[in-house]
């Protein structure tokens, strides 16, 4: 009985022992692919956000980082018209038409692209000393014969001026071309003149004009400190807008911006 009792117990182990690892196998593949197909679910989501920052595009600098700084010096011979030329003297001069300026100025560069860059610039320019000039005159008829018709002169100029200028830049070329803005003042002691000699009196005549440029430089390797030395060929003028002149005069004082100079310019923060 005991045997037989055995042998039964035996049997249906044997049987739900069977049954268990058929139900393993039918379940296993149905486990097994949920667990692969999360993982590839994983593996797929992994590889879409690392796909994402490779595609990502780097970050831009912002517009101050993009900058880079200019200082600069140039000095020429500037045609001077008429009224500016030295009076005529003994023997020939022939420096006589032209006078000499001077530029000193400051500016902001900014990149357009990777071979053109655009400059803005502020700049003072100062004249050389300009004595015994043609200068400008002013004839004041006047009909009392004890003193007759008065003359003014004007013939010594202390002459300066603020600037403002646009540069383009091809990094790839040594050319650079541009344009220029003046706000000229031009000190003058005028001198009126008569049977009885007066005092004359400090005047300013102010002068708005401008004008283009083109020029060629030479540079040293790129890097965030750079020289540049230049030659610069402008085209230009400015004409008289005001004075504080006692006298109410009909000829206006023009300046002459035509010259050739030649100069010096540092720039700092290139990242070329």
């Amino acid at each position: 009985m005991f045997h037989n009792r055995r042998e039964v117990f035996d049997r249906k182990f044997w049987n739900s022992s069977f049954v268990l690892f058929v139900t393993l196998l039918f379940f296993f593949p149905i486990f097994s692919n949920g667990n692969s197909q999360q993982l590839n679910n994983s593996s797929l989501l992994l590889e879409s956000e690392n796909s994402k920052q490779d595609i990502l595009p780097a970050a831009t600098p912002t517009i101050w980082k993009r900058l880079s700084y200019s200082i600069g010096y140039s000095g020429g011979k500037f045609w001077s018209f008429k009224n500016l030329q030295k009076e005529a003297g003994s023997g020939i001069d022939f420096g006589a038409p032209f006078y000499w300026i001077n530029l000193v100025e400051a500016g902001i560069i900014y990149p357009l692209n990777k071979k053109k860059e655009i400059e803005i610039a502020l700049g003072y320019s100062f004249w050389q000393s300009m004595q015994n000039r043609i200068g400008i005159s002013l004839t004041i008829p006047n009909d009392d014969s004890a003193t007759g018709d008065i003359y003014v002169y004007a013939t010594d100029w202390d002459l300066s001026a603020l600037n403002l200028s646009l540069r383009i830049d091809n990094t790839g070329s040594p050319f650079f071309v541009g344009a220029i803005s003046y706000l000229c003042r031009a000190s003058t002691i005028e001198i009126p003149y008569s049977r009885n000699i007066t005092v004359g009196g400090n005047v300013d005549r102010y002068c708005l004009g401008g004008g283009i440029f083109c020029g060629w430089e030479r540079s040293s390797p790129p890097s965030k400190f750079q020289w540049q030395i230049f030659t610069k060929l402008q085209l230009g003028l400015a004409k008289e807008i005001y004075n504080n002149s006692n006298w109410e005069w009909k000829e206006k004082l023009t300046i002459s911006l035509n010259g050739i100079s030649v100069g010096i310019r540092f720039k700092i923060g290139d990242k070329k």
